[in-house]
Order: C-alpha cells, then sequence, then structure tokens
C-alpha cells in the first residue's frame, strides 16, 4: 500500500473525459482540422499572456472555425442524396440518431483477450470464429442417455431408434399427428421466382451478387431446377452451399468483449434460393402441426398478437379480483444448441419419410462457417451443432424443435415467441398460483434439460398482480433465488404489475425525445423533405411497435406521446409559434392516436374475418348497436368491441374521430380504412388492398 501511495504521488493516474457522443465526425476535412488545431493552439497562447492582441486572435479563428465547421456541414448533408444513393444516406444519418456501436464491417472493432488488445483485423477474425465454433462448450449441455444399441441399419435409423423414449418424441406422437411428408420436386417457374424473391440489398457470400443472377436468371434457369430436382432426388445437399462468412453484431455490454456479439451467417445467394424452395414444403406441411399460440417466425403471427392475447388473460383476471403470477424464462444460446439429431427424431413424429429426413440431415451436417473482418478472412471450421442464424430454414427448424414445449404446461399458460417463453397463473388465492407457478417452472426446467437447451434461472423475471401484495418478496427456481419485480420487459414492451404503461410510454417518449434533440442539431443543414424522412425513420417509427398494448393506458401516456410529437414536428419546420394542428396539417401527417387507432380497426377487421391467428379472433365479439337519429330514424352500425382494452364500441368511435378530422387528413385511403368494415358487413364490394 506504502509503495502504491508513492507512485500515486510521482506518477499519479491522468483523466480524460469524452463526450458523450465521441464519434468522429463525418464532415470533417483536412482544412477544418487544421483549423481547429490552430485554434486550439491560440486559445492556449491567450490563457497563458491574456494578451489583447493574442485573445482577439483566438476569436477570430475561434469564428472562422464556426463558419467553416458550418459551411462542411452543409455541403457533407447537401451531397447525400437519399432517392439516388439511399445506402450511403443512412450509413452517414445513423452515427447522429443512433448510440449503437458500428458493426466489424466498419473495421473499428478492437477486442481484449487475456488482457491483451487485438487491433489486427485476421487475429480479430480467428478469436471470433474460434469463440463462435466453441460457444457451447462452457455451457451444461445433457445429452440424452438411451439404451439402444448401434446395430447398424442406417444413420436415420439408428437415430430414429435412439429417441423413441424420448418425452418429446412421445408427446408428438401421441397428438395423433395426421399426414406424410417427403420433398417433391421443383418447376422452373418456382425456381424463378425464387430466385427474383431475394432482396437485392441483403449481403450474401461469395462472388456473385443477387442483382446478378437475377439479370441472367432465364440462362441458367434448366439447369438450376435440374440441380435443386438431383438434390432431393440423392437427398444430398450441395457442399458449396453449406459454407458461410459469419459477421458478428454487437448485441450489448462492452464492445471489446466477444460475448457481446452474435454470429449471423451470411449465405451464398444460390444457398437462398435452396433453402426458400426447402421452406415453401415445409411450411406448408408444419402451419397447421404447430400450436396456435408458437408466434415466432411464422406469417401472421407478431410480439403484438402473442402479447395481446397474455394481457388479455391478465386484465380479465384481475378484474375478476384474482391475483396473476407469471415468469419470463431465459435461454442461453437457443439457436447455438440445437442438436441435429433429436431435431429429426421430432421431425419423424411429426410425419417426415427417411429420405426426407436425410436430405435434412445433409442440409444440417458438415457445415462450415468463417468470420470476416473488413477485407480478412479467418480460417474455415466446421459446425457441428445448432441452426444457423441467418439462414432461412434456420427458424423453421427452430419452431419444430420447440413446438412441443405446449404439451408440457398444463396447469398454467405459455406465451411464446422464438426463444421468449413466459408462464403465467391466475387464482383468487396467491399460494395456489405460486404453487402452480412452481409446478410448471420445473416442468419447463425439465423440458429444457431433456432437450439439450440450457435455461438461465440467474436471468429469469417473476412478477405478481393484482389488488393485494404478493406474500413473499422471492421466488426459488432451481435453486436460484429470483426477487419479485414491480415491472419485466417482455418482447421489447415493458409491464408494469398496474398495467399502466407508464415505464414504457417514458422509456419511448425519452428515445423520442433524444432523437428529436439529434435532429435539431442537424436541421439547418438539411431540407425539409430530409427532415421529414429522418422524422418518419427515427422519431415517428418509436411509437408504432405494439402500439394497441398501452394506446388507451392513460391520459397521462396520451399527452406525453402528443407532447413528443408535436415537439419533433416544431423541429423539423423549425417553427415554434404554430400550433400543434398547424404542423400537423403542414406535415400531411396524422396524429399518433389516430395511426393507433387505425391499427386497431386494421387488427379487429382481420381477426373478425380470420386472417389473424384464431385466438385473437376469441378476443373480440361481434354485436349491432342501434344509434336513435334527430329525425327519428334508426342508424344500425356493425360493430366489433371487447371488454378489454378500451375497445368498445370501437367502430362507433372510429366514426365519430372521422368527422373530427380536418380536411387534410380526409383522403380517399383514410376513407377507405376507416369504412372498410361496415361495407364488409353491409354486403358491399370493397377492393381496397386489406379485402385483397
Amino acid at each position: 500500500m506504502k509503495n502504491l501511495n508513492v507512485l500515486n504521488d510521482f506518477a499519479p493516474k491522468k483523466t480524460k473525459f469524452l463526450r458523450g457522443n465521441n464519434k468522429p465526425h463525418c464532415y470533417y476535412d483536412k482544412k477544418l482540422r487544421k483549423a481547429i488545431m490552430k485554434r486550439s493552439r491560440l486559445k492556449n497562447i491567450a490563457n497563458k499572456t491574456r494578451n489583447p492582441r493574442d485573445i482577439l486572435d483566438y476569436k477570430i479563428q475561434r469564428n472562422f472555425v464556426v463558419k467553416l465547421n458550418r459551411k462542411s456541414k452543409r455541403d457533407f448533408f447537401k451531397r447525400l442524396d437519399p432517392k439516388r444513393d439511399s445506402k450511403p444516406f443512412w450509413k452517414k444519418c445513423s452515427p447522429y440518431f443512433s448510440n449503437k456501436s458500428c458493426t466489424p464491417m466498419e473495421n473499428r472493432v478492437l477486442l481484449v483477450e487475456d488482457n491483451s488488445l487485438i487491433s489486427n483485423q485476421l487475429d480479430i477474425a480467428n478469436t471470433f470464429n474460434n469463440y463462435f465454433n466453441t460457444i457451447t462448450d462452457t455451457l451444461e449441455i445433457k445429452q440424452w442417455n438411451s439404451s439402444y444399441q448401434d446395430d447398424h441399419h442406417g444413420l436415420i435409423t439408428n437415430i430414429i431408434n435412439k429417441y423413441k423414449d424420448h418425452p418429446s418424441v412421445i408427446a408428438i406422437q401421441s397428438e395423433n399427428i395426421k399426414g406424410k411428408f417427403s420433398f417433391q420436386h421443383v418447376e422452373p417457374l418456382e425456381v424463378k421466382k425464387a430466385v427474383m424473391c431475394l432482396t437485392k440489398n441483403k449481403s450474401v457470400s461469395g462472388d456473385m451478387s443477387i442483382g446478378f443472377i437475377q439479370n441472367c436468371v432465364d440462362t441458367y434457369l434448366n439447369f438450376l431446377t435440374d440441380c435443386i430436382n438431383a438434390s432431393i432426388s440423392s437427398c444430398i445437399f450441395p457442399k458449396s452451399l453449406k459454407s458461410a462468412d459469419i459477421t458478428p453484431v454487437f448485441k450489448r455490454g462492452d464492445e471489446t468483449d466477444k460475448s457481446s456479439y452474435r454470429p449471423i451467417s451470411i449465405l451464398s445467394a444460390f444457398s437462398k434460393v435452396y433453402e426458400r424452395l426447402l421452406y415453401q414444403q415445409l411450411d406448408q406441411y408444419l402451419q397447421n402441426k404447430f400450436s396456435e399460440l408458437l408466434c415466432g417466425f411464422r406469417k401472421g403471427h407478431s410480439t403484438q398478437h402473442a402479447l395481446l392475447n397474455l394481457l388479455q388473460y391478465w386484465q380479465q383476471s384481475l378484474d375478476q379480483g384474482n391475483t396473476v403470477g407469471t415468469i419470463l424464462m431465459d435461454l442461453s444460446k437457443a439457436y447455438d444448441t440445437l442438436q441435429h439429431d433429436l431435431l429429426l427424431a421430432k421431425l419423424h413424429a411429426y410425419g417426415f419419410d427417411e429420405k426426407s429426413l436425410t436430405f435434412l440431415y445433409s442440409y444440417l451436417s458438415n457445415r462450415n462457417q468463417r468470420v470476416r473482418i473488413g477485407g480478412s478472412y479467418s480460417d474455415w471450421l466446421q459446425v457441428s451443432i445448432g441452426v444457423p442464424q441467418g439462414s432461412i430454414l434456420g427458424p423453421l427448424l427452430f419452431n419444430v424443435f420447440i413446438n412441443d414445449l405446449f404439451f408440457v404446461a398444463k396447469e398454467t399458460n405459455i406465451c411464446n415467441f422464438a426463444d421468449d417463453n413466459t408462464i403465467y397463473y391466475a387464482n383468487p388465492n396467491q399460494e395456489i398460483v405460486r404453487e402452480k407457478l412452481n409446478v410448471d417452472v420445473h416442468k419447463v426446467l425439465e423440458w429444457f434439460s431433456v432437450n439439450s437447451l440450457v435455461a438461465n434461472p440467474g436471468k429469469f423475471q417473476v412478477m405478481f398482480l393484482g389488488k393485494n401484495p404478493p406474500n413473499v418478496n422471492h421466488f426459488f427456481i432451481a435453486d436460484k433465488k429470483i426477487s419479485l419485480s414491480s415491472s419485466v420487459t417482455l418482447l421489447g414492451i415493458i409491464i408494469d404489475n398496474k398495467l399502466t404503461f407508464k415505464e414504457h410510454v417514458d422509456k419511448i417518449c425519452n428515445n423520442a425525445n433524444f432523437k428529436t434533440y439529434a435532429l435539431r442539431r442537424i436541421k439547418n443543414y438539411i431540407d425539409i423533405d430530409v427532415s421529414l424522412l429522418l422524422y418518419s425513420s427515427y422519431i415517428y417509427s418509436n411509437f408504432l411497435y405494439c402500439p394497441l398494448l398501452y394506446m388507451f393506458s392513460s391520459k397521462r401516456n396520451l399527452t406525453k406521446i402528443n407532447n413528443c410529437q408535436k415537439r419533433a414536428l416544431r423541429a423539423v419546420y423549425n417553427n415554434y409559434e404554430e400550433n400543434f394542428e398547424s404542423l400537423l396539417e403542414l406535415s400531411g401527417s396524422a396524429l399518433i392516436h389516430t395511426v393507433h387507432l387505425r391499427f386497431l380497426m386494421s387488427e379487429v377487421f382481420k381477426s373478425l374475418h380470420r386472417l389473424n391467428p384464431n385466438f385473437m379472433s376469441e378476443l373480440f365479439i361481434e354485436k349491432n348497436l342501434i344509434y336513435q337519429l334527430r329525425k327519428g330514424s334508426q342508424l344500425i352500425i356493425p360493430t366489433a368491441n371487447t371488454i378489454k382494452f378500451g375497445l368498445n364500441s370501437v367502430f362507433f368511435r372510429a366514426s365519430i374521430l372521422w368527422n373530427s378530422l380536418p380536411n387534410h387528413m380526409k383522403s380517399v385511403s383514410t376513407l377507405n380504412l376507416f369504412n372498410i368494415n361496415i361495407k364488409k358487413w353491409q354486403g358491399e364490394n370493397c377492393t381496397c388492398r386489406i379485402c385483397a
């Protein structure tokens, strides 16, 4: 300690304070940097001498730097044209509106390994690749212990026999799954459609871009079709299409820590074509085999649907005086720990024949990956477990793997989206709620274990809702003491135990305000059209994720959202004198709450016409409301309402809202949106996009 004190006296630590937005400015050029350096030098001289002449020289240079800085900014943003070069535009504008770190593709990644700084791109790529390839080695993955002995009947037969006594396989078979699946040959028209469906701005590995193969599709179409059909017949997925370039994408935490990144597979363009064609056949067969509550990676299902179903149950239970208990569970590296053999055994239980399983085994096995950092590539390594993140088939195969989880929890309900699983239960007696949750959480943990998935109880969240506070302030799960929370974050939504959504609205409003301040900083250097584009992309979009959950929560939340929108529009037009209504008319945009009502009407319409998941249709009750008009006649308005979420007489509310709208908002598209449901009920023909 004495030596340390002596060292601090003669060689003290130096502290440097950085700005919160300490990022390199894209508009800095050599002339501006030299001017700033001269300004700093003159400032030091003026502070040291306090000579009036030196102070004057400093002020002259300071004013010159300010003018030069503004000119550089103006020229920089004038060169950015979102219509001509959209990608450079968003790449240059994002640092002003986002705190997210740049990806390794920007060549700025540094890693700290064993207290040593790694800056060489090739070393960083190899470090990432070794980490991603062994990411599951530190996890305690339990393997299925089977008494079956390999009898040399064939690979697929051995896998089926090995897992025939597996609880998940038995549970799937007990559901009396009907139908058999086998891959069918494809036609040239299907192949061409799959090629043309690829997105041109998506990254692909290899030398051929998506745009190139789309332009030449007619040249090789028949040959590619024959290759795909030959692969299906031989049950061999092409080896050259099983290699992926990995892009490490920063999640959260320390940017110099390799564990703060997740691997995203960049596959070749033709691999995407193969996978899309296989996906279409698999998806058509499996959709009616999945639980209706499985919302992840499914067409027509969203996080909002999953959360609406959960909150409907919670609110109905609270209105009945019950106590609601919920446990949010966390999995470690769910996609990377998925066992190929067990997946194939489950697919067999769903009705897949041996040839299809052999083809899928060929797709999953012997995959290679390398990490790309800038222009440097790591060595190739073979992957033996998990599904590739970034592939087309990966999400669908993960849904197959996790679908039988819904067969386990018998006492409670499950809200699932991808690898996020939440169990919940309601009862007037708190002790019964705790008992039911305790029983099913252990069943789910056991399911995770036998399916070689690793739960992380340390990150579980537990919350109780109800009039009476919980009797205890903690919950034991797998010998882990979990403290009860007053609010939890589920699928990006902060839900508090009073269902006020105050914390969530505060979060999205703070985020919108932060980006409004960023817009103000560059407003004087961009045009109005660009300002509106940035406003829609970075500010307005904050209020479009799952709006039905909080849109009727409280007047306080609505007022705060309106204030955020008003503040943002004033920043767009640099106008602080006009009222809110004038700014809305000037921008041609609608009030955020009005947009939320449109979302609501669309969901009601789709639910009543079976365009949404089945459980959404149960949230709404159809009935006719009769209103007396002044002249004695009656107006019958078909409505859909529910006791929950404040949706009573929603179509009648919409008609009132339509009459209160200013003229600039009464466009044809808006009118169609408000009248779409009434037309449908009256049997009139409607050619709008939603009806079609």
